[in-house]
Parts: structure tokens; C-alpha cells; sequence
């Protein structure tokens, strides 16, 4: 997988400095793949909620996404063991699918 990860990003990363969302914490691998690509690192964390464990913010997500390239996304979460729920990656999928239609409307790739 570490390999896979690392050609995925060097597929995706076009211009030095593009942004690559990584939920926070993150295996550290994530952060030199990022570099060695090119890339620059976004960290959006995952917030401690007593009732619930781990929980992304999906308002920072939002604004994260507005100049990201990409987000690395696994569940189970490495190294938490966080297991994304289907509401939540749902959630993460429509707003990464908002980002892409704003991004076609405005001609920005």
C-alpha cells in the first residue's frame, strides 16, 4: 500500500506545492510521500468527542478542500483505528463532489 500511495500521489501532483489533505494524525509515511511528490501537506484534524471518539470537522475539510489537489482518506484510520462511518464518508464524498462541480464551473482543475 505504502508504495501504491506514493504513485498515486506522483500521478496527481502537477505543480510543486500542490496541497494533499491528510487527516491528522496520519501515518507519518504520508508526510514524506506528500514532499517526495512534490506536494505540500494539509493537515486537517480529527477532533477528540467524548461520546463519539474520533470525528472529523467537515467544516474544515470544507475550506481545506477549496485549495487542495487531493485528500488521502483510509478506514480504518492509520494509526487511530478510527472506522469511518457510512454517514461520514458520504459526507466526505459529497463534499469533495461539491468541490469538483465549483472547480468545473470555474474552469479550475
Amino acid at each position: 500500500a505504502t508504495q501504491a500511495l506514493l504513485v498515486s500521489l506522483m500521478s496527481i501532483i502537477e505543480a510543486p506545492g500542490d496541497e494533499i489533505i491528510l487527516l491528522e494524525p496520519c501515518f507519518d509515511l504520508y508526510w514524506g510521500q506528500v514532499r517526495l511528490a512534490g506536494g505540500t501537506p494539509k493537515p486537517v484534524a480529527l477532533r477528540a468527542d467524548t461520546e463519539h471518539g474520533l470525528r472529523l470537522d467537515l467544516s474544515a475539510l470544507h475550506h481545506a478542500l477549496f485549495t487542495a489537489k487531493a485528500l488521502v482518506v483510509n478506514s480504518p484510520h492509520n494509526p487511530s483505528g478510527k472506522v469511518f462511518t457510512q454517514s461520514e464518508l458520504e459526507a466526505i464524498a459529497q463534499l469533495v463532489a461539491d468541490e469538483n462541480e465549483r472547480r468545473r464551473e470555474a474552469n479550475i482543475s
